[in-house]
């Protein structure tokens, strides 16, 4: 999974704390579990530069 990880975090992914409602809690598996989400700046400043190469 470390492979897989890093991919998410290349992409702009970022580690979170669980979120309430989480399956993976209410089947206690949330000290395995990794949560993440996208970081919208991120994901904002990659389009531009992609815009940017090709315009």
């Amino acid at each position: 999974m470390t492979a897989a990880h890093a991919l998410y975090r290349s992409q702009g992914y970022m580690e979170t704390p669980p979120f309430a409602g989480s399956e993976a809690g209410s089947a206690g598996l949330e000290s395995g579990a990794v949560f993440m989400e996208l970081v919208q700046r991120y994901v904002l400043t990659r389009l531009v530069a992609v815009i940017g190469a090709h315009g």
